[in-house]
């Protein structure tokens, strides 16, 4: 009788021995498919975190001093005037490409840079406020603004303008405005007003859209989901984060759902253990793939 139940103990010994290995081994197993899995993942968020612009995201005002020969207003967009940098002038479409920023009252900027031969403050990141005329249609909020034949005065960029000062943040119609004579052969009326804008020098995405190397269909639905035309290079950006994601959330499920599988046909009597090990990587997976996608929206919205 004490043959048998000694027996019978080693036996449930063994049963636990080999029960607790089984289980070792898929926790091993499932660690290296975590790994993998989690460096994808890793590497497809912190590429989403480094495409971000920041600059318009904290919206902090920052200015610099310069020189002026010519009067310029708050408000007015300037560009460097001198092979020094030291000296600014109203922006024009014949010195947009050396655009710097926009004029503004020193003491309203958060950030001021200085010195004593300085007689004009430049924001050249940030959010202020900026002149515009309805040279090119009235001005919304999200519209990209350039230069126009206005010294200093900005208007509605479309398709057609390459190049952009800032984006609006206020609309044009919700803006005191007043009315300036434009003089030279193509003289006429312009409605002027000071809106929100923040500074965003740098190419249009409206020209960049237009003259996209991607497929029409990807194009047109990143520009529908954004809800404004989206440069190229986000796009890209943007579905490399996704299809991240999307291959770092199938790694995991693959190397679960396989371990899994070898484990309960291994062990039956551990399949709690082992089906709650794969109730976790589908949650982590699940959050994988919508961390990806909402990173990926973020890229091609902000």
């Amino acid at each position: 009788m004490y043959n048998n139940i000694s027996r019978t103990q080693g036996f449930q010994s063994r049963q636990v021995v080999a029960h607790h290995e089984i289980d070792m081994k898929y926790i091993h197993n499932l660690t290296h498919t975590q790994t993998i899995g989690w460096l994808v993942g890793i590497c497809s968020l912190a590429m989403a975190a480094v495409s971000m612009q920041l600059g318009p995201v904290l919206a902090q005002e920052f200015s610099s001093g310069y020189q002026s020969e010519a009067p310029v207003s708050a408000g007015m967009a300037v560009s460097i005037a001198s092979e020094q940098n030291s000296t600014v002038e109203p922006t024009n479409r014949e010195n947009l490409d050396n655009v710097l920023g926009v004029a503004v009252n020193g003491s309203s900027s958060l950030f001021a840079v200085t010195s004593r031969e300085s007689d004009v403050q430049v924001v050249t990141q940030g959010v202020t406020d900026m002149l515009v005329s309805d040279r090119n249609g009235a001005i919304q909020e999200g519209d990209y603004i350039t230069a126009s034949s206005v010294n200093g005065i900005g208007m509605r960029a479309d398709d057609n303008h390459n190049k952009i000062i800032a984006r609006a943040r206020g609309d044009f119609a919700e803006a005191d405005t007043r009315t300036i004579q434009t003089e030279g052969e193509d003289s006429r009326s312009l409605s002027v007003a000071r809106i929100p804008v923040v500074i965003q020098i740098g190419g249009n995405p409206e020209a960049a859209a237009r003259d996209s190397v991607l497929p029409n269909f990807v194009q047109g639905a990143a520009n529908t989901v954004a809800g404004q035309p989206v440069a190229p290079g986000r796009i890209i950006i943007a579905l490399l984060v996704v299809a991240g994601g999307l291959v770092g959330a199938m790694v995991l499920l693959y190397g679960a759902v396989s371990n899994t599988i070898i484990s309960i046909g291994r062990n039956p009597l551990s399949n709690k253990s082992i089906y709650a090990g794969l109730f976790r990587m589908v949650i982590i997976a699940l959050i994988i793939i919508l961390l990806s996608q909402g990173l990926g929206y973020a890229i091609i919205t902000v």
